[in-house]
């Protein structure tokens, strides 16, 4: 906060990015300012979704502070505070006090942030974290939470927009005819910025008048023909109300209906860019599109929905959006008693619902509408799926199973038509992406993979975000296509329910541990089919398991099996294993590993940096008579592309450059799998990568499965949009953070493959299993490491050096290293090269990584070597930009 007599930039732009030159001007602010102690010194995760006022509706006295407001005389800028220590300190050096503005939520509220712009000497307070973000991406400090928005009992803080001022460029205000006529002076007119606690609603017994909560509104809709008609909820979200609409919605044709927060039918009326109210009827159609509303900051129709045409506080934010170009699904539950919540209770997805479900495509035909509400011999069902999703995300995966057998995906191919299918969140990934690239890639290399198609899913009317729907891990026809053994267990234990018998452990003939179910019994053929998953992180709570040399593998089909089937499966694995040392495949007379598929899904998993493959998440199949194992499935990508970052190791795995997978080094040893693998990658995967994956919008494999990383994106931008209102960008604290803006994460998924690929076309050769398993690879990264852990000078670059790609085009590193020396690369490029500027990898440009981040040019200035280790050290873990 500036000394009100300090000079004042007024002349500089809002857009701070476009001031980085300046930094004199910038320094004499910083000079002239008083510390501040924000609430929190670390820049806000995504906006989460706002609780809506359905449990209390006051506050006691203790739970209510007083929101401050000042002005600067010289500046023109009001200034709003919680601190009563900052407000004494800055009437003490000039500013003016002006008393309380309102009251304001100690708890039980959603966060403001506060924004400086260092360059125009203004603050600015949002409620969205995504624009709090972007004003920070721009060359705004971030200080922290100035204080909380109530989420009931409340009044609304409207707030306008001058685009003439520089500094005081914003105004709030508690008076509606005050909002109206600052509008009509020639302020922008921005709706409700945030709300006050009601003085009404304090202290005071419970009441069951919800009037001030936030308003909820039902819209009915459908295709343009006529078709799909259907109701959805709104959803608060950010500061206001938000109305999210399947891709196949006609927005000329709406009915709207209000509701208030005790369910009854409430008036309801609109306003567009500053327009006077309309009121709606719930019983006419609207033309949302001709109504002139302006386009909100996630790209949706932006309006003031009043419920209640009498009541000022009934005054919200509403934004209307709308997807594109994806199918949609709703799961609508049966039992009220039996939701979404009921399902998602179960930690162990045991939790089962019965629902009506239906697909709807982009164009508003019908993919699937068999289920008949209300017949329990005519509905689907629902339940939870997954681990670390369903433990740790607010967005949930599931497994839905149809009532009758339907191809969701629309691929024209009979065999697809199945009752299971799985919905998975992505919810890890900020791109939404991966998952789906790792799936089309192995299917356009002939891997039996699981296909799949973005979605919108709406749950109950309730929007649930952007959703990859995919076939499930099954032995079907169409999926695994092997023998069912599941059916043969069955019939060999009739009237038996196999889940329920106890569970029970032995060793096999080659002494190695298994688990299984205790008095089941055997069909006459136990060779197949089988598919089994490595699964080191979660095979104790399955039913079936076995140990090997490599790991725990889980037996997913059939998941209930007999004492002799156990021994049979776990001995061909670890048969395999053994004859994989012995550079034995695809053997006639004995166990053994498929080579190609062996070599295809090392290749994915390894390409793509895949965390859990070869740990967990790994599949094997092997059909019955056979003795050949085949890799596949490929499963639970979204980890993978330059993302996970947890443990020691972490880095390593986020780095372009490496072979490193965990637990693969003893596939990496066979000289035969490297062989196949180095001839696929340079007849097939090479140009696949590069004119498909990497190629425009019109690329598209041989095989029709794979397309490009661009035409993805454009296909899925819109529902994209929706899902970050709900969920934001970020993932878990396992992963990199997100990028700033949804773009910028793709253009990192697009990136980071394009320099993978360049580094393994450099290393191919390299590839050996003398770098595994990953445990060992911290210490056999001589090119990623100065020095050792513990040494006096130890620094890791591993961020901005790769060895292969310095060595590559530095002519004097090549000289210093004499010949490739990959330490003495990196001497070079630590002794010279950061200070000239030099780029050591393909990730990192200093040059770019300055221009991004404008407030590292006015800390760093000409040091060019500080910008290097800032980015090592935090920049990386922020994820700044670091590339042109």
């Amino acid at each position: 906060l500036t000394d009100p007599t300090a000079p004042v930039a007024s002349d500089k732009p809002a857009d701070a990015s476009a001031a980085a030159t300046t930094k004199d001007a910038a320094a004499t602010k910083a000079a002239a300012t008083i510390p501040v102690t924000p609430a929190s010194d670390v820049k806000p995760d995504a906006a989460k979704v706002p609780a809506t006022a359905s449990d209390e509706s006051y506050y006691s006295e203790d739970e209510v502070a007083d929101l401050y407001r000042l002005y600067n005389p010289y500046s023109g800028e009001h200034f709003y505070t919680a601190s009563a220590h900052e407000r004494d300190i800055l009437a003490e050096v000039g500013w003016n006090y002006e008393g309380v503005a309102w009251k304001v939520p100690t708890k039980r509220g959603d966060e403001v942030f506060r924004l400086y712009n260092p360059y125009a000497g203004d603050h600015h307070y949002t409620l969205s974290a995504e624009e709090c973000d972007g004003l920070v991406d721009l060359g705004w400090r971030y200080e922290g939470v100035a204080w909380l928005s109530p989420r009931f009992g409340r009044l609304t803080v409207w707030r306008l927009y001058n685009p003439y001022a520089s500094v005081g460029t914003h105004h709030y205000t508690l008076s509606a005819s005050e909002y109206r006529q600052v509008v009509a002076a020639g302020w922008n007119g921005e709706g409700v910025g945030f709300y006050g606690v009601d003085p009404d609603r304090v202290v005071g017994e419970p009441t069951d008048d919800l009037s001030h909560g936030v308003a909820s509104l039902a819209a009915s809709f459908s295709a343009k023909d006529g078709s799909s008609a259907r109701t959805v909820r709104s959803t608060a979200a950010r500061d206001g109300i938000y109305l999210f609409l399947p891709s196949y919605a006609d927005l000329a044709s709406v009915t709207l209906a209000a509701f208030d927060a005790a369910g009854e039918k409430s008036a309801l009326a609109l306003s567009a860019n500053g327009t006077d109210f309309t009121e709606v009827s719930p019983a006419e159609h609207v033309d949302l599109t001709a109504l002139g509303a302006a386009r909100s900051a996630e790209g949706g129709l932006a309006f003031l929905v009043k419920q209640g045409l009498e009541a000022l506080d009934y005054i919200h934010n509403l934004i209307v959006m709308v997807s594109a170009n994806v199918s949609t699904v709703f799961v609508d539950s049966n039992d009220p008693t039996q939701d979404r919540a009921y399902v998602e209770a179960s930690p162990d997805h045991s939790a089962k619902a019965a629902v009506a479900v239906s697909v709807v495509d982009s164009a508003g035909a019908a993919v699937y509408d068999k289920d008949e509400p209300g017949n329990a011999k005519k509905l689907s069902s629902i339940k939870g799926r997954g681990n670390t999703t369903w433990l740790n995300g607010d967005k949930k995966p599931y497994q839905i199973s149809l009532s009758k057998k339907a191809d969701l995906l629309q691929s024209g191919n009979d065999d697809n038509a199945n009752k299971k299918w799985i919905l998975l969140a992505n919810m890890n990934d900020p791109s939404l992406l991966r998952n789906a690239v790792a799936y089309d890639l192995a299917l356009e290399l002939g891997l039996v993979a699981m296909e799949g198609t973005t979605v919108d899913l709406f749950y109950d009317g309730e929007y649930r975000g952007t959703y990859y729907l995919c076939e499930k891990i099954e032995v079907k026809s169409g999926r695994v296509d092997i023998e069912d053994l599941e059916s043969d267990l069955e019939d060999a234990n009739p009237g038996v329910d196999l889940e329920s018998l106890p569970t029970k452990t032995d060793t096999n003939e080659l002494g190695y541990e298994y688990q299984y179910l205790d008095g089941a019994q055997s069909p006459e053929d136990v060779s197949g089919g089988y598919v089994v998953e490595l699964d080191q992180a979660y095979y104790a709570s399955e039913l079936c398991w076995f140990d090997t040399e490599l790991g725990h593998f889980v037996i997913k089909a059939p998941e209930a099996c007999s004492k002799e089937c156990v021994e049979y499966i776990s001995v061909a694995l670890q048969t395999a294993i053994a004859n994989m040392k012995d550079e034995v495949f695809n053997a006639e007379d004995d166990f053994s590993f498929d080579l190609d598929s062996f070599a295809k899904s090392y290749f994915v998993a390894g390409f793509l940096k895949n965390v859990d493959s070869y740990f967990s998440s790994t599949y094997f199949y092997v059909d019955r008579g056979s003795k050949t194992i085949v890799s596949g499935p490929i499963w639970d990508f979204d980890g993978s592309a330059g993302t996970r970052r947890e443990g020691p190791l972490g880095l390593t795995h986020v780095a372009y450059e490496g072979f490193n997978l965990w637990n693969s080094g003893i596939f990496a040893k066979s000289v035969l799998m490297r062989e196949r693998l180095t001839e696929l990658f340079e007849t097939t995967i090479a140009p696949l990568l590069s004119n498909v994956l990497l190629g425009d919008e019109t690329a598209v494999g041989d095989n029709k499965c794979l397309h490009s990383i661009d035409a993805s994106y454009r296909q899925i931008q819109a529902s994209q949009r929706m899902n970050e209102v709900l969920f934001g960008l970020d993932g878990w604290d396992n992963i990199l953070p997100a990028f700033s803006t949804y773009a910028d994460n793709v253009a990192y998924l697009r990136n980071w493959i394009q320099w993978r690929l360049n580094w393994w076309t450099r290393n191919l050769d390299k590839l050996t299993g003398a770098t595994e398993p990953a445990e060992e690879a911290y210490n056999k990264f001589p090119e990623a490491i100065y020095g050792e852990p513990g040494d006096p000078g130890y620094f890791d670059y591993t961020a901005v050096f790769d060895a292969s790609y310095y060595l590559a085009n530095c002519e004097d590193a090549r000289r210093f290293a004499m010949g490739g020396d990959e330490r003495r690369a990196l001497e070079h490029f630590v002794r010279f090269g950061m200070g000239r500027g030099l780029q050591g990898s393909e990730n990192f440009d200093v040059a770019a990584y300055r221009r991004r981040n404008p407030d590292l040019a006015v800390a760093f200035g000409d040091d060019l070597v500080a910008y290097y280790k800032h980015y090592c050290k935090y920049g990386i873990y922020e994820s700044r930009v670091a590339w042109a």
